[in-house]
């Protein structure tokens, strides 16, 4: 890969599909491996180069009968290839009725390519034009291109009408691909720059970000050019840039291009969707909502942008809760190209999601997901990952949910699709920060941002990821300060709908315990009207935690304890465990405090064995440190130097490094009752301070563990 970055002209980088930059060393290792074969092997495997990767055998063969004019050369094909083969030239699969074969990598298939005379490699692409016309009229047109030594406008137009089919039906890489080989064949250098830029703007409805990228550097950015700052716009949004998406898309659908300029102004239908993922990217669906309308209302149905508009106004009328919205029509969807219906699929599983119906988000993300490289948006794919590995996460499949976003990760690595990466890596903070894997976690809090520029879609996954892992570490004042840019947005934002973007109970808990009950009654009141008014179950049961634990520090236990059963039903028959898990904990959390200790501890015994099946290592302690400071069933020895359970907990959390007032909060105390413990522990001990207590609990291999009797209730 070096060598390829060393030897590459610079005029390479504005060209993605032109082939690689060949290194010496590649052009000279496989002339020598090729002038080792037999003339006629040599000869098959130059046919082969020209065939699109993977090479079916049967073309191959067909091609090779038409160089040697003659028939009957399976036997040859075969054999020239148990030749490359052993040379280290290819690899073949022989899978049933599909074999295929291909080169060791592109550069050696480009290395062979220019072993090739101009002639013979002409009259090849002919003749494989010829054979491709019916049933692959892509690689057709890819073959003539190749043999056009100069401008070929009839080609070109040929092309460009392959193109329009190809983005009607939603298969944009292959609409960019047309665009971009038809610019290089137009004479007319303003149809070039049409061409390129609509190639550019296909590329990014693939999701090929980074290739759109690259090509935009050859614009020129210097004249006025409404097509340009349209397709700009977009790939500053794919990018992440809210501010700058937001200048480009504006001046485009403000700026008339002179009569004299010959800058035909941007397609209005496609600058209106862009508007549509501007809205949905900055949370407005209200703006999202008018530009969809915008596109449906167009004259134009057959365009692809018509039916993303609707997929997408599907997602406004749920975030504005309207009465209806929900799942696409199972009839409609049928009769649409599986590109379009990807966007269905993908809207109508994100808005069960947020409506608590958790299989039907599996099954519905799970089919927006698959996208092949020719047909549909890996940027929709990426989206169907995001809430697909949140599905997973609630309904408790954890290992499912780091799998999709591993494999999610990967591709939005390749693709430099940074928009996604914060709600893609998310659900992996989550889950590895409650697995006690503080690497793994973070590794995905890299890619979060809260910056100014971001999009709101970009922040809220951001600081939630961050709030819920220092929740993890029991690190509760960092919880509010991740929590800061939330409210912050929630002030010029409404971020509030029920099931969308559940922030609010993690840093309403943070709260209760600062002290903060105004403001946390301030901060759950709006989200819990509104989700008493639309039946939002988890969202009910979520803030009741947060309610029972208010009532509680108010002395109110009974009030306390029925809002915590009135949470519970409302997650009967949601199978959310992760949820069920977080209620029991903060409950026993509470109970603790109140001094109701043998509750408290039945309550986090029920959450311990759910996080336990969760594989929450880092929950799985912190229900025993609670259960070990409750002291219910806990054997204890006779003597000055024995430490009671709630000074076990306080003297293991300080040795670990924790401040008084990060103790306190993890173990719902105020920071005197800490300062207390630990005067009284450093007596028992004969110890002076915290250096020796961390030094005491380095030497004993069994410190303040749990005793006897600690796990569970006679």
């Amino acid at each position: 890969m070096t060598a390829v970055v060393d030897e590459a002209a610079d005029s390479w980088w504005a060209s993605p599909f032109s082939p690689p930059p060949l290194p010496a060393s590649v052009e000279l290792e496989t002339a020598a491996l090729l002038s080792e074969l037999d003339p006629g092997d040599r000869s098959i495997i130059e046919t082969a180069a020209v065939l699109p990767s993977p090479v079916l055998l049967e073309s191959l063969a067909t091609l090779a009968a038409t160089r040697e004019q003659t028939a009957g050369v399976d036997g040859r094909v075969l054999a020239a290839l148990d030749a490359a083969h052993r040379a280290g030239i290819l690899r073949v699969d022989l899978s049933p009725g599909a074999a295929s074969l291909t080169f060791r990598s592109p550069l050696v298939r480009t290395a062979v390519l220019r072993g090739i005379p101009p002639r013979e490699l002409i009259s090849l692409h002919t003749a494989a034009a010829r054979l491709a016309r019916e049933q692959d009229p892509d690689a057709a047109l890819d073959h003539l291109a190749a043999t056009s030594t100069g401008p070929d406008p009839e080609l070109c137009r040929t092309l460009r009408d392959r193109a329009l089919e190809h983005a009607r039906s939603g298969h944009w890489s292959a609409a960019g691909h047309a665009y971009l080989t038809a610019a290089a064949l137009t004479p007319d250098p303003e149809e070039a720059r049409g061409l390129h830029i609509d190639g550019i703007d296909a590329l990014l409805g693939a999701g090929r970000i980074s290739e759109a990228a690259a090509l935009s550097h050859a614009l020129d950015r210097v004249r006025p050019d409404p097509r340009r700052d349209a397709v700009l716009g977009s790939l500053a949004m794919h990018l992440g840039h809210a501010t700058e998406a937001e200048a480009l898309l504006r001046r485009a659908l403000e700026s008339s291009a002179p009569a004299d300029s010959g800058a035909p102004a941007p397609d209005p239908v496609a600058l209106a969707q862009k508007f549509v993922v501007h809205s949905l990217c900055g949370w407005r669906p209200d703006r999202l909502r008018y530009w969809a309308g915008k596109v449906i209302s167009s004259a134009q149905p057959d365009q692809p942008e018509v039916e993303e508009a609707r997929a997408v106004t599907l997602l406004g009328q749920a975030i504005d809760a309207e009465a209806g919205s929900g799942a696409a029509d199972e009839d409609r969807l049928g009769a649409l190209a599986p590109a379009v219906a990807q966007r269905f699929e993908m809207s109508s599983g994100w808005i069960a999601l947020a409506h608590d119906d958790l299989e039907t988000a599996r099954r519905r993300l799970g089919s927006a997901v698959p996208t092949a490289d020719v047909s549909g948006s890996a940027r929709i794919s990426l989206w169907s990952q995001a809430w697909l590995a949140r599905t997973h996460l609630l309904r408790g499949d954890w290992d499912d949910a780091l799998r999709v976003v591993d494999t999610a990760a990967r591709r939005l690595d390749d693709l430099e699709l940074d928009l996604l990466a914060p709600v893609i890596h998310w659900s992996g903070a989550v889950i590895r920060s409650m697995r006690g894997d503080h690497i793994g976690a973070a590794a995905h809090m890299r890619h979060f941002t809260t910056s100014g520029d971001a999009y709101p879609v970009q922040i809220i996954p951001s600081a939630m990821a961050r709030m819920q892992v220092a929740a993890a570490a029991a690190d509760h004042t960092s919880v509010r300060r991740a929590a800061e840019p939330l409210h912050s947005l929630s002030l010029r934002v409404d971020i509030d709908q029920p099931g969308f973007w559940p922030w609010h109970d993690l840093y309403a808990h943070s709260l209760v315990l600062a002290g903060r009950l105004e403001d946390t009654e301030a901060l759950i009141g709006p989200p819990e009207a509104r989700a008493l008014e639309l039946g939002h179950r988890s969202t009910l049961a979520r803030l009741g935690a947060v309610r029972s634990r208010i009532a509680a520090v108010r002395g109110d236990i009974d009030e306390c304890t029925r809002i915590f059963h009135r949470s519970l039903e409302y997650l009967d028959g949601l199978a959310m465990p992760y949820y069920s898990a977080q209620l029991h904990f903060a409950f026993g959390q509470t109970l603790r405090r109140a001094g109701r200790r043998r509750e408290a501890h039945l309550a986090l015994g029920t959450a311990r064995d759910l996080y336990e099946q969760l594989g929450a290592r880092a929950y799985v302690e912190r229900c025993d440190r609670e259960r070990r400071a409750g002291g219910v069933d806990v054997a204890r020895s006779v003597g000055n130097s024995t430490l009671t359970p709630q000074e076990r907990a306080v003297a293991t959390l300080v040795a670990a490094g924790r401040t008084n007032a990060q103790s306190a909060e993890e173990l719902f105390l105020s920071v005197k009752t800490v300062q207390y413990h630990l005067t009284r522990i450093y007596s028992k001990l004969g110890i002076s301070g915290r250096t020796e207590l961390a030094a005491h609990v380095a030497r004993s291999s069994r410190p303040f563990g749990p005793e006897p009797g600690d796990q569970g209730v006679p």
